[in-house]
């Protein structure tokens, strides 16, 4: 990938403001994108993320958002150090969280991919709105783009979490044969049947003739799923409906006479 001057960004410095960050471009004053964001989540995420503070205790979520920003911070010192040339591959070898998290954005993001960088952490606005800070402006793909470096993780959950809570406030349900499919159907969100593994777990473990009839609709592989994802595809939802309406209305009563016997 080369470098190319072609553009000139604007002198800026940030400060704070009430807790709101604001970048000062010569007289004006504008708010971030972040802050923007921040002012205009809904009322839903707001009381998901002061749910989580509840939970964990204010003392615990401000240690856990100041590791997450000081892996991003490093993760983001790293790639900006890669693409200068400062650093090359083997200087990831060792197994540190930042460095894998900057490898992997590195070997699947940006190798062969990324063409040419105009800059880097520079400062974009729309004037009289908003600015921020742009990980990097470049051609990637044979695109002109704007790039901000992410890194998403899986978050296992701690015990004690109240999964039915995490099941409202979810967007969609993956999962194998487990009987939480049934609880999320009332939801009336995206349900995913995901089975990668199905004959070995037919042949070790078994499964049910009514969950039999839902293997038509589970998805075998990772595109699958993927795809499935992007196109809103989750027939299973009506076929449960029917399974649950049909063959497992009368668990109740069937449990309620198991234990009465017992």
């Amino acid at each position: 990938m080369k470098w190319s001057n072609k553009f000139n960004y604007p002198k800026s410095s940030r400060s704070l403001e009430d807790g709101y960050r604001k970048y000062l471009l010569g007289d004006n004053k504008l708010p971030s994108v972040t802050t923007i964001l921040s002012a205009t989540k809904s009322e839903e995420e707001k009381a998901a993320l002061a749910n989580w503070i509840s939970r964990v205790g204010v003392k615990e979520s401000n240690k856990i958002k100041t590791e997450a920003s000081s892996r991003g911070t490093s993760m983001h010192t790293y790639i900006e150090e890669f693409l200068r040339g400062r650093i090359n591959e083997s200087f990831f070898e060792s197994n540190e969280q930042y460095k894998n998290m900057a490898k992997e954005i590195i070997e699947k993001g940006i190798n062969g991919k990324l063409e040419e960088i105009y800059g880097m952490e520079e400062t974009l606005y729309y004037p009289e709105q908003y600015a921020g800070t742009a990980d990097l402006i470049g051609v990637y793909q044979g695109k002109n783009v704007i790039i901000d470096f992410n890194y998403t993780n899986i978050e296992i959950l701690e015990e004690g979490v109240d999964l039915n809570l995490l099941l409202y406030h979810s967007a969609a349900l993956i999962t194998d044969i487990s009987s939480v499919m049934v609880d999320y159907l009332i939801l009336n969100k995206p349900i995913y049947l995901f089975f990668p593994d199905l004959e070995e777990y037919i042949s070790n473990r078994g499964i049910t003739e009514s969950f039999k009839k839902l293997i038509p609709y589970s998805l075998k592989n990772k595109e699958d799923l993927i795809y499935s994802l992007k196109n809103t595809n989750f027939k299973i939802n009506e076929k449960l409906e029917l399974m649950v309406n049909k063959e497992l209305s009368n668990c109740v009563e069937n449990t309620y006479n198991f234990i009465k016997n017992v």
